[in-house]
């Protein structure tokens, strides 16, 4: 939008009374303000909350403009785009055997097929982004109208140039407003800098003096070879761009968003819940200094991985186990995404579409693989399906065999879950800052239609939700994604709440639980980040409430029916239509270390958000 977006505002129930976005949209109400949900249909009748809508007015009213230099340095016939694993920075072309397509689907030859469509999703998606930079070259800012999901979580408009998109959008977007760069602002810069270069896990102290020893190199924007090294080699060069124009003019108004991502986000909240201090200080949220290393979980995980491998790699069955080389990049993934939702099943097809690859030796042999990453395991090594399988266990074990309690957490929100799917209750809970969230997943019906299409008959499969119903294994595999997606939600409209508050003025942009901001103000922003994140869990009884939120909502059903141990719900009485009723048992709340060092630490931590 070249103008701002209108405001939305909602009144005391929670209802809407003024849509807005775009100027259409206030008269004819297209596109709301929350996504819907087809499998989560309750939702949508969800009420809205004042500070959550004042939170998506205040993200839709950042005015944002065209990195012009950059995009003129990427768009140049100049540019060499080749990044170090020589593989396209853009994809500027379609994929050369894209009319082979067809005739590749028809023999089968998944591998180069995939490629191709790869390749050519890739070329639309940068093709779109660059189309719509060079559209908007002339306009002086612009805007991103903002909306939420049912569990309160932000996104940016669709358009794919976004501040939420991939390297190429994020670089091409500056902030409209700049500021001449303070010492607090370059030092940020340079930290930025060496993070796109793949420096990131290294202390900020060692960071800095990287940037130093290299500026030379940095700013010579002609020096291909060093950008082309970058890990993210487009931010890099949006980085240099600015020291470059700081190092000619110390009056140089900078304009780049700083990204600050958290460390393990998931692992974060759920070792905050339960005042873990052996996981909170892998996923840095106790005290450390510039000249610490940032902990990292994913690395430190890894020994224990190697030797459950190479246990298992003594069985007769699985003695190709021994040849897989336990590397960072092969673990983190999976370990990442166990707090949202992950499975043994899960991990086990991520592992298989990035790192390896099929081959068919013998037919009576089964599913076999071959390792892409001769990093990972030797090319020539053939390891069975069931090694894959043996492997996706073995990581996602990992955490809960080093962490007890993190195992203790899950276990008692899945039963949570599994005892409110027993009772025929959806799960609820209220956010730090009153928004009331429910999930139930619906269970779908499918059935078979026949359709024809150019006289041929084709059978298509459709679903049909049934709201009477509770999907159980979707409720408890989705919940403590969900939950943890909620509170990412919640620090940020806390966040901003609090800058309202306080009357700073901080342009900032966020994706989940990464936040961008103006190089000056980042250590502004990750102060309040970091107090906001406080403030959730600084209580010992987040858990508790969470527990009585859950006990209230079985009561006003089952009244006389539930039954208390000394004030805690106990067990619930179901009448089944036999002599003795149903008794389902309710978990009892659990119990975490009331310290509370995790909290005066973490505002001490260098590397909450890096």
């Amino acid at each position: 939008m070249v103008i701002p977006p209108i405001e939305w505002e909602v009144d005391d129930n929670g209802d809407i009374i003024k849509y807005g976005g775009t100027i259409l949209n206030n008269k004819y109400r297209f596109r709301p303000l929350r996504t819907r949900s087809v499998m989560n249909s309750d939702a949508n009748d969800m009420k809205y909350n004042k500070d959550l809508v004042n939170a998506v007015n205040f993200k839709s009213k950042i005015p944002f403009t065209i990195n012009l230099k950059l995009l003129d340095f990427i768009t140049s016939e100049n540019f060499i785009n080749r990044n170090k694993k020589d593989e396209p920075i853009i994809y500027k072309d379609i994929h050369p055997d894209t009319d082979r397509i067809h005739e590749l689907i028809k023999s089968r030859s998944r591998v180069l097929v995939d490629k191709i469509t790869s390749h050519n999703s890739n070329f639309l998606y940068h093709s779109s982004i660059i189309s719509i930079a060079k559209l908007m070259k002339e306009v002086k800012e612009f805007y991103m109208t903002v909306f939420i999901d049912w569990r309160g979580r932000f996104y940016t408009s669709n358009s794919a140039l976004n501040i939420q998109g991939g390297e190429l959008g994020r670089c091409l977007l500056l902030f409209k407003n700049g500021q001449r760069l303070n010492d607090i602002g370059l030092k940020a810069l340079k930290i930025y800098t060496a993070n796109a270069f793949g420096l990131d896990k290294k202390s900020k102290e060692e960071r800095l003096n990287w940037v130093e020893e290299n500026m030379h190199k940095i700013i010579d924007l002609d020096n291909y070879e060093l950008w082309r090294e970058a890990d993210e080699p487009l931010i890099f060069l949006a980085c240099a761009m600015e020291l470059k124009g700081y190092k000619e003019d110390p009056n140089f108004i900078s304009r780049l968003p700083i990204l600050m991502d958290a460390t393990c986000n998931g692992l974060q909240h759920l070792s905050a819940m339960v005042n873990d201090f052996v996981l909170a200080e892998k996923v840095n949220l106790l005290k450390s200094t510039e000249k610490d290393n940032p902990r990292d979980l994913y690395s430190e995980v890894i020994p224990h991985i190697k030797k459950e491998v190479l246990e298992a790699s003594k069985l007769d069955n699985n003695t190709n186990l021994e040849y897989i080389n336990v590397e960072r990049c092969l673990v983190k993934r999976g370990l990442m995404t166990i707090t949202y939702g992950a499975t043994q099943r899960g991990i086990y097809e991520q592992i298989v579409s990035q790192f390896f690859e099929k081959v068919e030796i013998f037919k009576s042999s089964g599913l076999n693989f071959v390792c892409k990453d001769s990093d990972i395991a030797p090319k020539d090594v053939i390891f069975s399906n069931n090694n894959i399988i043996i492997l996706s266990n073995i990581i996602y074990n990992s955490l809960f065999k080093i962490h007890p309690n993190l195992n203790s957490l899950m276990n008692y929100f899945n039963s949570i879950v599994e005892v409110l799917c027993e009772l025929d209750l959806p799960v609820n809970w209220v956010t730090p800052y009153g928004l009331v969230i429910q999930q139930k997943y619906n269970k779908f019906t499918k059935y078979e239609e026949t359709t024809y299409v150019a006289s041929k008959r084709y059978k298509i499969v459709l679903r049909d939700a049934d709201t009477d119903s509770i999907n159980k294994k979707k409720q408890i595999q989705a919940f403590i994604p969900n939950f943890v997606h909620s509170m990412d939600g919640s620090n940020i409209v806390l966040l901003i709440n609090k800058i309202k508050e306080e009357g700073r003025k901080i342009e900032f942009a966020s994706i989940h639980d990464c936040f961008a901001t103006h190089a000056n103000d980042t250590a502004w922003l990750s102060w309040y980040v970091k107090k906001c994140f406080i403030s959730i869990y600084g209580e010992s009884n987040f858990l508790r409430k969470f527990h009585d939120t859950i006990q209230t909502r079985i009561e006003a059903k089952y009244g006389q029916d539930a039954h208390f141990v000394n004030g805690v719900l106990s067990y619930v009485t179901i009448d089944n239509g036999s002599e003795i009723p149903t008794r389902v048992d309710i978990p009892k709340p659990l119990v975490v270390n009331d310290s509370d060092k995790i909290h005066k630490e973490i505002l001490h931590s260098e590397y909450f958000i890096n």
